[in-house]
């Protein structure tokens, strides 16, 4: 099946998406897939997830990306990758210029081929989203993500569900993020993390600017991690959701993490304008009004501004 795509991709100058999902090519099924890449210059879209093709066609379809300059988007989940082929992508990803989200779900890279990816990509203007998933990462992977997050100016997106990088991984991570200004969105979850690598998020979050949303969930760490969590997001007007336990939604803590990031998708951060025009707060409290909550916080922040921005309202009536 797969020689025949790429006999009719060779020929066809249109496509632009392909989907070839848990067809069972395995390695020899697959390989002609990798030197159309140097060939068909639409395709935009490659997904071929679930496949098991392995390393020695992923080094076929490197040597082809090599000379592709359209394709942003690649799926090689659950391919049974390991760092072998993780050299060769790596490769390709130091000089690629147009993949622009990377799914590398459920393969075996671990953490030499995670080292080999994040080499490659620390001056990587490209790629802004990557999934890394389920990859057998544990602290010393996560180190050399770390490292590659301190240089990238460019991705938006990691996703490290599913692995093990536990407290010191989550320190190597944590540590970069005030320093990073692009990663908007992290996953974290599941990764054995318990209260020190979440106490250690914690007092990074005041410090954060890009961040959006932070996913925690599924790791170990229990009330003392979350209490921590909860200081750290009071002091954080940036980050919009901070997902911490499935488990106990009713607990305090919990609920109260919840109030602070609706404080913060409210626009919370406009505190922080010092010469923001007194005319322009009525439109801000119009906007938070119909959540008791918020407005009740903009009021107690702000109590002169309200007081301004009405006798300004009652002049203008006049």
């Amino acid at each position: 099946a797969a020689t025949a795509v790429a006999d009719g991709m060779e020929q066809n100058a249109s496509i632009e998406r392909l989907y070839m999902i848990n067809n069972g090519m395995g390695s020899a099924g697959s390989e002609p897939l990798g030197n159309v890449q140097a060939i068909n210059k639409s395709l935009k879209e490659l997904y071929l997830g679930e496949n098991q093709i392995g390393d020695e066609v992923m080094q076929s379809l490197a040597q082809g990306l090599r000379d592709n300059s359209t394709l942003e988007s690649l799926n090689l989940r659950s391919n049974n990758i390991t760092s072998v082929g993780a050299s060769s992508l790596a490769f390709i990803l130091q000089n690629n210029r147009s993949i622009v989200r990377l799914y590398l779900a459920s393969n075996l890279f671990q953490d030499k081929g995670v080292s080999l990816l994040s080499t490659s990509l620390q001056h990587n203007q490209v790629l802004q989203t990557l999934d890394l998933s389920e990859n057998g990462i544990d602290s010393k992977g996560a180190e050399s993500l770390a490292k590659m997050l301190l240089s990238n100016q460019m991705l938006k997106e990691l996703n490290l569900s599913s692995n093990q990088i536990g407290d010191a991984g989550a320190l190597a991570i944590a540590n970069v993020l005030d320093k990073n200004q692009t990663l908007e969105r992290l996953s974290v979850r599941g990764n054995k993390i318990g209260n020190d690598g979440a106490i250690a998020f914690a007092r990074k979050l005041p410090f954060m600017k890009g961040l959006k949303e932070l996913i925690m969930i599924k790791n170990s760490f229990g009330l003392e991690g979350r209490a921590m969590l909860l200081r750290g997001i009071q002091l954080n007007m940036e980050l919009e959701y901070l997902h911490v336990d499935d488990r106990s939604p009713s607990e305090q803590t919990v609920r109260e993490i919840v109030h602070w990031i609706r404080l913060n998708r409210a626009g919370r951060r406009i505190f922080k304008e010092t010469n923001l025009n007194v005319g322009l707060w009525p439109f801000v409290f119009a906007k938070v009004n119909p959540n008791p909550d918020v407005l009740f916080h903009f009021l107690n922040q702000k109590p002169e501004v309200f007081i301004q921005s009405t006798k300004k309202r009652k002049l203008a009536s006049r």
